[in-house]
């Protein structure tokens, strides 16, 4: 199954004493083949996993700069068909890189659920978070999900029990993601106080490796996460407002030599981030 994927670089960095950094890229922002190199460049910058999105009209978890990458993309005439020949190619570059998916189910609905996934197994994905479709609901997509050797990922909210906990380690495969606090996804929010209670209560109950999301964007954030005893941070806003903070005119077309300092801009950004991941 693909999620030896997960398997094999928690276990690497857990000897190296890091956690894993995974960068959320929302697939053809601000352009197709833009997006494309700014993923290999934060690859090859240390980035140790993938987080990927397709590019979705109403992403009802996003803050602003997310929704406004899922408008850019999708102007900039990004689709599902465009993602995974995409996928496939970041896949052939990068084979023993973990890569997952946050989706919106009407994304997987649209090409039907058995071959949408299909697709994904084809593709090299590893994992699939469907955002808008709870646990409690998830039992169709998680069959078709684990027929397909594609990991089902869940969300641990900033106020779960101990029985939702419990839940989450039942089904979730690859790895746990956690929300650092509640809300949409965003730069500069404080974390919840209960985080580090949920991350050790899920260390205790051997989830699979916890990774902490939202409101993460400076490597102070990252070193915050490694002190409470998160395995891995997700992060994908600050992303989206370098790319914004690059893009030029009003279509958000980038000129060839602006790309070129994006991606240099990009590329230093995982690099310090990537540093905060190393314990004490």
């Amino acid at each position: 199954m693909t999620i030896n994927r997960y398997k094999n670089l928690f276990t690497r960095l857990y000897g190296q004493k890091e956690i894993a950094l995974i960068p959320f890229f929302c697939l053809g922002n601000p352009a197709p083949e833009v997006t494309k190199n700014l993923i290999y460049a934060a690859v090859e910058s240390g980035a140790d996993a993938l987080e990927l999105g397709f590019p979705f009209s109403d992403p009802v978890a996003d803050g602003p700069l997310l929704q406004k990458a899922n408008m850019v993309a999708l102007k900039a005439g990004m689709n599902t068909q465009k993602c995974f020949t995409m996928l496939a190619e970041i896949r052939g570059k990068f084979p023993h890189i973990p890569i997952g998916l946050l989706l919106y189910a009407n994304i997987v609905h649209a090409m039907g659920v058995e071959t949408f996934y299909e697709r994904c197994t084809s593709a090299g994905v590893d994992s699939v978070l469907l955002a808008d479709v709870p646990m409690q609901e998830s039992e169709y997509y998680r069959n078709i999900a684990m027929k397909n050797h594609i990991a089902p990922i869940f969300i641990v909210p900033p106020n779960s029990d101990e029985e939702a906990l419990q839940d989450v380690v039942a089904l979730t495969k690859g790895y746990t993601y956690v929300v650092a606090r509640s809300g949409v996804t965003g730069v500069n929010k404080k974390a919840g106080s209960a985080l580090q209670s949920i991350v050790r209560a899920l260390v205790k109950l051997k989830a699979p490796p916890p990774c902490v999301g939202f409101g993460v964007s400076v490597p102070r954030d990252v070193e915050n996460i490694v002190r409470i005893g998160a395995q891995g941070v997700i992060f994908g806003s600050a992303i989206a407002k370098i790319i914004d903070s690059y893009a030029v005119k009003e279509k958000q077309v980038l000129e060839k030599q602006t790309s070129q300092n994006l991606i240099e801009a990009l590329g230093a950004y995982i690099v310090s981030m990537k540093a905060a991941t190393r314990k004490a």
